[in-house]
């Protein structure tokens, strides 16, 4: 598991009260976690907290699940690629 998966992974359970075994790459915002909008955006504040990233407006509309998720926040951190 990557870094970046485990972090979000980390950020999904504690912000939607799962357990962590019910959280992995396929699992779908709406679908598989109930989040609504605002579910959504609170994950995204959280996760560029953590990462120090910025997320637009647009990319957060892109992603569905949490690997979408995942992928942005390394394409955004390119280090983190490297270092797996």
């Amino acid at each position: 598991m990557s870094f970046a998966l485990a972090k979000v992974k980390s950020i999904i359970v504690e912000q939607f009260h799962v357990h962590e075994t019910t959280v992995n790459e396929e699992t779908m915002f709406s679908a598989h976690l109930g989040g609504d909008d605002l579910d959504r955006i609170d994950t995204v504040l959280e996760v560029e907290r953590a990462f120090r990233i910025t997320i637009t407006d647009e990319e957060m509309q892109e992603f569905s699940t949490i690997g979408d998720l995942v992928r942005l926040v390394e394409a955004k951190q390119p280090s983190m690629q490297a270092a797996e």
